[in-house]
């Protein structure tokens, strides 16, 4: 089975491919965060870079190595590294059963035509995404709260309704809250 993973920023897209993982035994997880551009190669306006853009990613790559993965069942993949914000080492990983998730915030658009996918969008409140980027980039990047909010507001909210949102109109599944997971998980 290989499940495809999408929504806003700080949605729980990684959270819910987690625990896919966790509660199945033989998960693989390929991330697109792994696949960002190198920040010199990333779109940016003003002082803001354009992280959340399809063009800061390598959707080709992206793709190709999802299809390698599901026929295959192996892939060299990226590893990224989001405090030096650039892509630092490709690794091999190995499917070890019948379940491949794939997570990022442009994944239904990038693999849509995968057949036998299952395609699950996170609509989450725009708010709870934003305490919850808030909480992580307080925490893991040591940036200025007023920043986050700034740059959330300005950046992160226009373009996730001109290039995330719509994935919602392909999805198999909606994630709207926590009772959705767990249905999700029983049809697993």
């Amino acid at each position: 089975m290989n499940i495809i993973i999408a929504g806003m920023t700080c949605s729980g897209k990684s959270t819910l491919a987690n625990l896919i993982a966790s509660s199945f035994s033989d998960v693989t997880i390929l991330r697109e965060d792994d696949y960002m551009k190198d920040l010199k190669d990333i779109p940016h306006l003003r002082s803001y870079y354009l992280l959340d853009l399809p063009r800061a990613y390598e959707t080709e790559e992206y793709l190709k190595d999802s299809i390698t993965l599901i026929k295959e069942g192996r892939v060299l993949y990226p590893t990224y590294d989001v405090r030096n914000n650039k892509r630092i080492e490709k690794k091999e990983i190995k499917v070890r059963g019948d379940i491949n998730v794939f997570e990022g915030l442009h994944t239904i658009d990038i693999l849509e035509r995968i057949p036998g996918t299952l395609k699950v969008f996170m609509d989450i409140p725009i708010d709870i995404c934003l305490q919850r980027r808030i909480s992580r980039d307080t925490k893991e990047y040591g940036l200025d709260e007023d920043y986050i909010r700034r740059y959330f507001k300005e950046i992160i909210e226009s373009i996730y309704w001109s290039h995330i949102y719509e994935q919602k109109k392909k999805a198999d599944i909606v994630i709207e809250k926590e009772s959705d997971i767990q249905c999700l998980l029983k049809k697993l």
